[in-house]
């Protein structure tokens, strides 16, 4: 799984959802690699490395919840997956 340069804490590992897991493995390296280099933080009010993250479903919607690499203050990122394959139960 690709770590954020510099987001890396062996005291605070990403958590994730087994659905989410599966789902977030399943989107492209390059795209992972956007979404959590380019968060937005409205703290900052700018695109930020998102940091200690982890991950859980909301019906079709990836939320990605962890920390803003610049002020370490809580950001979501929400990604549709809605052109991407469930996994099967």
């Amino acid at each position: 799984m690709y770590k954020v340069p510099g987001c890396e804490n062996p005291k605070h590992p990403m958590h994730f959802t087994l659905e989410a897991a599966v789902i977030w493995t399943s989107v492209p390296q390059p795209v992972r690699e956007e979404i959590t280099l380019k968060t937005w933080c409205r703290h900052c009010e700018l695109p930020a490395p998102l940091c200690e993250y982890g991950g859980s479903m909301k019906g079709r919607v990836l939320v990605l919840k962890g920390k803003c690499g610049f002020c370490i203050r809580r950001i979501n990122q929400m990604v549709d997956t809605y052109l991407l394959p469930m996994p099967q139960n």
